[in-house]
């Protein structure tokens, strides 16, 4: 590549370097002690027996006096081709390292900040904190540090490629030797030999050795601390005796599912050859299974790939095949989520970067929450239920296949559950990912509609499960309101997801109904904000009663406790305020939308709104409270306006709570009741605003074809009496 290499050199940013020096490799250690650079390395930059010595020390030679050094420095490798074919000298910067060392007490501060090569970005090579215990000689390192191997593979980084068994991988993985570990470091010398032990939790990214980094979707971790061990011992003046020993598991990640399919479409869009895709004639459902198979079979190869280390369960012990396979047949279902979620937001993004950076976020933000519920916190239920699960143990569902006693809570909890869990947002994911491909013109609500009509029983029958498994009433009655509080969740998702309805459907949807001969279902699942709103309405408001009944009627059955008639009370208020205030939510979200404004911004000024009464009717009930004469929890009603004055219900019908003569039932009651009125009185409201605009569409739009008509059908006008005699002559 190149004929001849030239020397690298070192540029400083302090002045003092500009003036004659013996020899500067590294000029921060050799100026601090005013040394040659032969006196650490013997062929640059490889390091001699002093220079080990002096690494080994913590990068400090005591009982020598120190001098003024510079803090930072640059080297930077330089390389030219003497005879170029154009006659002219082209340089080229193929590697470079900003590099800094500070002394803090007994502690040494060292970074390696490499600035890439061959067009690489820069990135953290190394940066540690080194201290030596004068006493026992041991050397603590902490950070981003490099494996203690027989020399430093930072001394390579001019270079594009590792040295010798530095480069090597094991297995599938991209991890080398060469590769520094966020990690714990201690060596030592005993006797003759040197000793080090690391501890390593995670692996640097950047690009060192040339090259951007490809993106391939695959994001790889430490599923375990790495362990390592190694050992030198000098067998003679030019020879050594090695040995390494490494320990750990690194795991390939579904998450880098979503960032596969985030470039799906965002990519067409960005490199504008989304229009050429819809010049094919694909309809937005051939679209969405095109990209979605195309990511998944990305993301399932990885998976394949990783069955042979399934087998290593085996040599530990403590597993069945049974529950591998079902561990793989769940880790195949959860990327294919992964991937649909991807696919659903870049379906919405026209930025490939924004795509993507949306989907990590938000897979970063929701996916502990998930893990943590469904993994962590589900764990201890099921442990109470079958003890031959382990409790506190977040991979739980392929153990409990195997492990489970077969019944209806095996059904329900192992079957049922599950596939509704998987099955719901994956349609629920495709079918926003065909509204986001359609156009504003076309029937974006069918789906979703349907999506809706259907899961939403099923959801909450679901949320009414837990509290049947339940094995006592307060379980139950904790369970129940847990179910409620989960749904509610859900059903406010809905009822901002609907504010996007238009008022009603597009002259385009009505000729496609017209053509299809399309019936009242068809037309009931189509666009229209009044009939939507009313729609997510009756069946949210049935589906609360129908999981507070359920969980009523299974506390009056198997209930066995004293309290089981309070527990009643109290699932039933929760459940009378939750459907009261949805009713309130859906009219608000839908009256918003109705009044001609973005579907982002009427969720976003409904947002506002539910957060202040939320929060704003205990904040006044605080100062209340504090202002008062008395200390007393009178104040609290003052928050009968909030959603969250559901649970103080509860907490005052509980018989160990201190009651008083304020009626707090009642203004609860009140309060619910009010806003689902307001709430239908609100869906009213948009239902006639949105009739209106439909109306007021409808009618300009004849207005313009009836003047298009008559345009086209008034007579041509007559020619004049002098150019009709002038035509006469001149025949």
């Amino acid at each position: 590549m190149f004929n001849r290499i030239a020397a690298f050199a070192v540029l400083a940013f302090a002045a003092a370097l500009l003036a004659p020096q013996p020899a500067a490799a590294i000029p921060i250690f050799a100026q601090r002690y005013n040394l040659r650079c032969d006196a650490c390395h013997s062929v640059l930059p490889e390091l001699n027996q002093f220079g080990n010595e002096f690494r080994n020390r913590g990068y400090r030679l005591d009982g020598v006096p120190k001098h003024g050094t510079t803090l930072v420095a640059l080297r930077e490798q330089v390389g030219y081709t003497p005879t170029p074919t154009d006659g002219t000298t082209r340089k080229t910067v193929p590697a470079g390292a900003v590099l800094g060392a500070l002394e803090v007490g007994q502690v040494e501060a060292f970074v390696h900040e490499t600035l890439g090569s061959e067009g690489s970005t820069s990135s953290l090579f190394l940066g540690y904190l080194a201290y030596r215990n004068p006493n026992s000689g041991i050397l603590y390192r902490a950070g981003l540090v490099e494996l203690p191997l027989v020399h430093s593979p930072a001394q390579r980084n001019d270079t594009l490629t590792t040295y010798g068994y530095e480069g090597t991988l094991v297995g599938l993985n991209d991890l080398t030797l060469a590769t520094p570990r966020w990690a714990l470091e201690a060596e030592q010398n005993v006797g003759p030999a040197r000793i080090a032990a690391t501890v390593a939790f995670a692996n640097a990214t950047g690009s060192v050795y040339g090259g951007t980094p490809v993106v391939t979707g695959r994001a790889e971790s430490f599923a375990a601390p790495e362990l390592g061990i190694f050992a030198r011992v000098p067998i003679g003046d030019h020879l050594q005796l090695g040995v390494d020993a490494l320990s750990g598991v690194r795991s390939i990640s579904v998450g880098g599912g979503p960032a596969v399919a985030a470039n799906g479409i965002a990519s067409e869009r960005e490199g504008r050859t989304w229009e050429a895709v819809l010049l094919t004639g694909l309809r937005p459902q051939d679209v969405a299974r095109g990209k979605f198979m195309a990511a998944y079979t990305t993301i399932a190869l990885y998976i394949v790939v990783l069955a042979p280390v399934g087998a290593l369960s085996f040599l530990f012990g403590g597993v069945t095949a049974t529950e591998v396979v079902v561990a793989f047949v769940f880790l195949f279902l959860v990327a294919g989520l992964a991937v649909a979620f991807g696919l659903a937001v870049s379906s919405l993004m026209s930025s490939l970067r924004g795509a993507i950076v949306v989907t990590l976020m938000l897979a970063i933000l929701i996916g502990p929450i998930l893990y943590f519920i469904f993994g962590f916190g589900a764990s201890f239920g099921i442990h109470k239920l079958w003890n031959e699960v382990p409790e506190a143990f977040p991979i739980w569902l392929p153990l409990a296949y195997s492990r489970g006693t077969l019944g209806l809570e095996y059904v329900l909890l192992l079957l049922a559950v599950p596939l509704l869990v998987i099955a719901t947002p994956a349609w629920f994911l495709y079918e926003a990912t065909i509204a986001n491909l359609s156009g504003e013109a076309d029937d974006r609500s069918t789906g979703l509609k349907r999506w809706f009509f259907f899961c939403t029983p099923l959801i909450a029958i679901a949320c009414a499960v837990p509290s049947a498994v339940a094995d006592d009433d307060e379980a139950r009655m904790a369970l129940s309101v847990m179910g409620l509080s989960t749904f509610a969740l859900y059903l406010a998702f809905c009822a901002f997801l609907f504010a996007g309805e238009p008022p009603g459907p597009s002259r385009r949807v009505r000729i496609h109904w017209e053509r299809e001969r399309a019936g009242l279902m068809k037309r009931f699942f189509g666009p229209g904000l009044p009939k939507t709103g009313m729609m997510v309405a009756a069946i949210g408001f049935g589906c609360v009663w129908l999981i507070a009944f359920a969980d009523m009627g299974l506390i009056e059955v198997f209930g066995s406790s004293s309290k089981k008639s309070r527990y009643i009370e109290e699932v039933f208020f929760f459940g009378l305020y939750t459907a009261g205030f949805f009713l309130f939510v859906t009219g608000l979200t839908a009256w918003l939308r109705s009044r001609k404004q973005t579907p982002w911004i009427a969720r976003l000024v409904a947002a506002a709104l539910l957060f202040l009464i939320s929060a704003g009717p205990w904040v006044v009930a605080a100062i209340g409270g504090v202002l008062a004469q008395h200390h007393g929890d009178d104040w609290l009603v003052i928050g009968a306006p909030s959603p969250f004055y559901a649970i103080y219900m509860m907490s005052w019908l509980d018989s160990s709570y201190t009651r008083s003569d304020v009626p707090v039932i009642e203004i609860g009651a009140a309060c619910s009741l009010l806003w689902g009125m307001f709430g239908i009185a609100l869906l009213g409201a948009a239902a006639q605003r949105c009739h209106r605009a439909v109306r007021d569409h409808d009618a300009a739009v004849a207005a313009a074809e009836a003047a298009l008509r008559a345009e086209d059908a008034a007579p041509e006008p007559a020619a004049p009496e002098a150019t009709v005699a002038e035509a006469a002559a001149a025949g």
